[in-house]
């Protein structure tokens, strides 16, 4: 790497990971806050040039990630943080209390091959990468999968390249994984329905300026949805939702849009009226042949039944003089018609 640029990289790390303890504490993200205070730490004594701070790095940095990844979720400004950074401050202060020659061995005894040419420091580090990924395939916590990552990088920034200036180039590339990281969860907060995890109502908004010319749009409600939640509860409701997001998101041509409660969008960019009214009939018969099994409660000694979903659609296609708002409004007094006239049918509209 080039001798001018490794310095810049090396320089970017603090920065960085300060931003990144900032977003992740607005976000609410406890574990990437923690995980940054963790790598902002080792980043700052990287750049020491007393031995003994050097040393905290490649000895307590493995254990600090180990302990991370089994730390309790919690709040960012919580009891449970508290302790997380006071254990990061006794273990620091537990190695910075050993006389030089001890501190010296515990390192070596860290850097002591264990097996596949890996030092005890980066067994212990990569068990807390594996350790997290296997809690985020069980608990689907999207901070886990990210400590998992970093923690990898990491340990081979505290014990491959311990004292070296590489190091610190693990600690920017970790720092710059966890702003994407944190940019993606920013994006999904804001643009992304979180139950059915299609495009939200911003989203639409946004859609509906970029539509062009030519296109349709198409509103699609739930029939009944109310006596679903009124005889099976809120969880089968929900159940119905997922359901018909993944039928919406399966259209061909389509972006799907949940515009509010049962009621969601798609918009066709460029496809003419009558190729989409026969998608729509597609989806709609799709639908209506699917059968729904309701999720057994803890509770329950009886199987629930399975419930048949139909829904209602109206559609309309864009119209000169017209904005893509108000054709939107064409299709939902469509879909008013649509449920008037029966239900589980397309309508276009006049």
């Amino acid at each position: 790497m080039s001798e001018t640029l490794l310095p810049l990289i090396n320089q970017a790390a603090l920065p960085l990971l300060l931003v990144v303890i900032a977003l992740s504490a607005w976000l609410k993200r406890t574990r990437v806050a923690l995980l940054g205070v963790l790598l902002a730490c080792a980043s700052a004594l990287l750049w020491s040039t007393q031995a003994s701070l050097l040393l905290l790095p490649p000895i307590v940095g493995p254990v600090a990630l180990l302990l991370l990844a089994l730390w309790p979720d919690g709040k960012v400004f919580s009891a449970n943080s508290a302790l997380y950074v006071l254990a990061l401050g006794l273990l620091a202060g537990l190695v910075l209390a050993l006389p030089e020659p001890k501190a010296l061995a515990l390192l070596a005894m860290m850097s002591r091959p264990v097996g596949l040419g890996l030092g005890i420091g980066s067994v212990v580090g990569l068990s807390a990468a594996i350790l997290a990924l296997l809690r985020w395939v069980i608990s689907a916590r999207v901070g886990l999968a990210a400590l998992a990552i970093v923690a990898a990088l990491a340990t081979f920034g505290f014990t491959r390249f311990a004292g070296e200036p590489l190091s610190l180039a693990f600690m920017t590339l970790s720092a710059v994984f966890l702003l994407v990281h944190l940019a993606s969860q920013a994006y999904r907060m804001s643009y992304l329905d979180a139950l059915t995890e299609l495009n939200g109502r911003r989203a639409l908004t946004e859609e509906l300026g970029l539509l062009g010319r030519n296109y349709v749009i198409a509103m699609v409600d739930i029939d009944h949805f109310k006596s679903i939640n009124d005889r099976h509860g809120h969880d089968v409701g929900d159940q119905a939702l997922k359901a018909l997001a993944k039928r919406l998101r399966a259209v061909k041509g389509a972006r799907a849009f949940r515009f509010g409660g049962e009621e969601f969008c798609l918009t066709f960019a460029g496809s003419p009226l009558d190729l989409v009214v026969e998608r729509l009939n597609q989806l709609r018969v799709r639908i209506e042949a699917d059968v729904l099994t309701p999720k057994p409660k803890a509770a329950q000694k009886r199987a629930p039944s399975p419930i048949k979903l139909t829904v209602s659609i109206g559609v309309a296609p864009s119209k000169s003089g017209l904005s893509a708002q108000e054709v939107l409004k064409e299709a939902d007094q469509a879909l008013y018609r649509a449920k008037q006239a029966g239900r589980n049918r397309v309508t276009a509209a006049r």
